[in-house]
């Protein structure tokens, strides 16, 4: 009898703060659409509880617009949500509009040309609705809790709902008054992801911290950008010199865009996955079996001490997020190591410039440091992109003079050649489509061995170029394109 009356009194207490909050009809201020909206989000990792123990991502989503469909209604398109199975049902994924007299908030499907309910922002703690058609539980959304808290500079009711999902995992999402989603969790008795509001910008008004970093920015990859770099092997014999890295080109493999690269102790074919913050490269052993077709290489979101299995032996940890000095300027940078591996690659990933350094090999690695770069059309550093250098240390026994690298280019490109003898007064011309001669790269005695030679078409039309190599009785003449 005694449990019965304490029971009874918690029901008479939850019923009396929950209905001390009125749900009116200007319920669409939990749900602000309005294009230029834009919400950040942290990304964790749950346990038991959906407390959240680790940093995973950070995530900008943003309505870019209003669009009118086929059924004559206007829906507010989202951009820059991420793809996690967990979360499908998330209305950010879609199209979606408030319908101004229910307040029920909809998602349009473009394949029948209807839309579907997801959200009763008029509800009832305890009413039901469809939020979910991934699943044949129908309904299955709940409206549950009704709470205040100081979120955002402010003292807001935050709603709570939740969603059953694929494998009937639920998920719990809040609606805060004036913001909108605060919240979206998913996890079991195991735990599962979370991501939680950091700052948001509704109707022009920033709330929070707005601050976004996109990690595509940590390594650029377009094609015509050049990073440039000293390097040191201190083993016996050592050795130094220069080695410039490019971006050849791109292809389409799959829906996803790789790019051609020659960065040392790295595959080719790379892409950077702008959701994930992942960089990834293309396998032709079928990859990875949790991510088919591709190898993790870095994953750029990584706070210090998070590590990853990158599909091999391989296992690496983020080691620093501090800051580093290049060009006499202080960048942000985050750096990876590999974990009880020999031979395995360190680098350094600088925002807004890429790898600025990289360590190879083991016990007595070979790194690279960054000298310059040319990104975007920007040059930083040392702008002395063109420059002879001496590779290998056998000797050729005939002249050569091979197709430079890459082209088309955009602006620098590589031009190798050997000389058998040496003694010999050498010249490497570039001329213009027309004979008229542009620039002198080489001009000068050199010995016997293979060269490589950086050519710098930065303040050149777009077109075509020759560069002709004239050493002892040899001549060649080879075509390239300068693309911009």
């Amino acid at each position: 009898m005694i449990i019965k009356i304490f029971y009874s009194a918690i029901f008479i207490i939850i019923l009396q703060s929950v209905t001390s909050y009125a749900w009116d009809t200007s319920a669409a201020r939990y749900y602000p659409l309005n294009v230029g909206n834009v919400y950040v989000f942290n990304k964790y990792e749950l346990r038991l509880g959906c407390y959240p123990i680790a940093f995973l991502q950070r995530n900008k989503i943003y309505i870019s617009g209003l669009e009118t469909k086929p059924n004559g209604k206007q829906y507010y398109r989202f951009s820059g949500w991420w793809n996690d199975n967990n979360l499908r049902a998330n209305p950010f994924l879609n199209l979606q509009r408030i319908d101004s007299n229910t307040m029920n908030v909809y998602i349009y499907d473009s394949v029948s040309n209807s839309e579907l309910l997801i959200d009763s922002l008029m509800a009832n703690i305890g009413n039901r609705f469809n939020c979910n058609r991934l699943t044949s539980f129908m309904p299955n959304g709940i409206f549950d809790l009704i709470s205040q808290e100081n979120f955002m500079g402010a003292v807001r009711i935050i709603k709570q709902f939740q969603c059953t999902g694929q494998g009937l995992v639920p998920y719990n999402y809040y609606l805060a008054d004036g913001i909108g989603f605060s919240k979206i969790t998913s996890c079991e008795l195991g735990g599962g992801s979370g991501y939680f509001l950091k700052g948001c910008v509704i109707d022009g008004v920033a709330y929070g911290d707005t601050t976004y970093v996109n990690v595509s920015d940590f390594f650029p990859l377009k094609v015509g950008n050049v990073w440039s770099y000293n390097w040191t092997y201190n083993g016996n014999p050592p050795g130094s010199g220069k080695i410039n890295v490019y971006v050849a080109k791109d292809t389409i493999v799959g829906l996803r865009k790789y790019y051609l690269c020659n960065f040392p102790s790295l595959p080719q074919w790379l892409r950077m996955d702008s959701e994930s913050g992942k960089i990834y490269s293309l396998s032709t052993g079928g990859g990875c079996s949790y991510h088919q077709g591709e190898i993790l290489v870095d994953s750029l979101y990584s706070r210090i001490n998070d590590s990853a299995n990158f599909c091999s032996l391989v296992r690496r940890t983020c080691s620093d997020t501090g800051a580093v000095m290049l060009f006499n300027k202080s960048f942000y940078k985050k750096t990876f190591n590999p974990v009880l591996m020999l031979g395995a690659s360190a680098r350094s990933y600088a925002l807004n410039i890429g790898m600025c350094f990289i360590s190879e090999g083991d016990p007595i690695p070979t790194e690279y440091t960054l000298r310059g770069c040319y990104l975007n059309g920007i040059l930083y550093g040392d702008t002395v992109l063109t420059s002879v250098t001496l590779t290998g240390n056998s000797i050729p026994d005939k002249y050569s003079l091979s197709q430079n690298f890459p082209n088309p280019f955009n602006p620098v490109t590589v031009i190798h050649y050997s000389i058998p003898s040496g003694s010999n007064n050498v010249k490497l011309i570039i001329y213009d489509n027309i004979g008229k001669e542009i620039k002198t790269l080489v001009n000068e005695k050199q010995n016997a061995g293979n060269y490589t030679v950086d050519f710098n078409g930065d303040g050149l039309p777009s077109g075509v170029y020759f560069y002709r190599l004239e050493a002892g009785e040899f001549t060649g003449t080879r075509r390239m394109i300068l693309l911009k």
